[in-house]
């Protein structure tokens, strides 16, 4: 299964180093990566500037997990004033959806964003069930780690699969 990594920033001049559980595999801004089985990966995402000031970030990624195949992620973000508040959109170009947002299982929100406020630190499921017209269901879910400290600097990871084999490895 092939993902895609995007580092987001706004800073310029940066060295990346990009590793997945605990080994280096980029040291592009953006690069894809072929996973060799399903499991649940730490994603490491480490820039320094020109000062070699460290900066990082660490998502996990579910991988092989497909129940459907469809067209949709869950892109967020931590907005760093609070490390327990994140905003959550659909990334989707299907129009007309009914959306369902669950975190652990209790439905949060109906509306394509969301910003949440989790109760603590920890690793919390977060799944997103669309609806087209004709009730056909897609589901798309992705773990978050809360609470993480990490440095405080204006650095995300952006991932997606690239869809063209969620299954076979």
């Amino acid at each position: 299964t092939t993902f895609t990594f995007t580092a987001l920033t706004d800073a310029e001049g940066l060295t990346y180093e990009w590793l997945i559980n605990e080994e280096q595999v980029s040291t592009d801004s953006t690069f894809t990566y072929d996973f060799p089985e399903a499991g649940l990966y730490l994603v490491e995402l480490i820039t320094y500037d020109s000062d070699q000031n460290e900066c990082f970030v660490k998502e996990f990624v579910e991988v092989g997990f497909s129940e459907i195949e469809c067209d949709l992620e869950i892109f967020y973000h931590n907005d760093h004033a609070d490390s327990t508040t994140f905003t959550f959109a659909a990334l989707t170009d299907k129009e007309g959806l009914t959306y369902g947002w669950f975190i652990d299982e209790e439905e949060i929100s109906a509306d394509s964003t969301f910003t949440y406020d989790f109760p603590e630190a920890g690793i919390y499921l977060v799944e997103l069930i669309t609806y087209d017209s004709d009730q056909n269901e897609c589901t798309t879910r992705e773990f978050v780690e809360v609470g993480f400290s990490g440095t405080d600097c204006d650095l995300d990871i952006f991932y997606h699969n690239d869809h063209a084999d969620t299954t076979t490895f």
